[in-house]
């Protein structure tokens, strides 16, 4: 399953993909259609095996260690770090 915002880009590749049937597109802002994709997906495939959820937003672009806790979070989507770790928001 291939999510994106654009159906023509998809298209484009599944095209480039070679895929000979075994792709299925879901249009979506992936920031704002998690859970429909995945349910797109285990009804086009009856599970999911692999989930990489790959999507960002581009903010500021500037070293890490420059950028406001706002700056980062707007880029990370909304995860954080905290205590050494991860923690979605």
């Amino acid at each position: 399953m291939l999510v994106g915002r654009s159906s023509e880009k998809l298209i484009s590749r599944v095209e480039r993909l070679g895929a000979q049937g075994n792709v299925a597109t879901f249009v979506a802002d992936a920031a704002d259609a998690e859970a429909a994709s995945v349910t797109a997906t285990v009804e086009a495939f009856g599970n999911v095996d692999i989930l990489l959820a790959n999507a960002g937003t581009e903010g500021s672009f500037a070293p890490i260690e420059s950028l406001t806790a706002d700056e980062f979070s707007f880029c990370t989507g909304g995860i954080h770090m905290a205590d050494g770790g991860f923690t979605a928001a």
